[in-house]
């Protein structure tokens, strides 16, 4: 997400306060359109992670039970992304 998005990019050893408090304010700095598919970009490789990790059936059920409804018009979406 960095490489598309530099503002991205934080201080590794810094807190998770600190990174969240980070990423509030670069999104925040952004206009709508760029925030909202560097939103996208985040969450995506999120997933992608999170299946490597656990594998699909497992992610597919946590993010179901999470999103209700929201879910499938969320997995088009992240499907369409690009893959880094």
């Amino acid at each position: 997400a960095g490489e598309a998005y530099p503002w991205l990019t934080g201080e590794p050893q810094a807190g998770a306060h600190a990174r969240f408090a980070r990423l509030r304010s670069g999104l925040l700095g952004r206009d709508s359109d760029e925030a909202g598919k560097a939103t996208v970009l985040l969450l995506s490789t999120f997933i992608r992670v999170l299946v490597t990790l656990i594998g699909h059936p497992l992610t597919t059920n946590i993010l179901r039970a999470a999103w209700g409804d929201a879910y499938e018009a969320a997995a088009q979406e992240v499907s369409q992304c690009p893959k880094k």
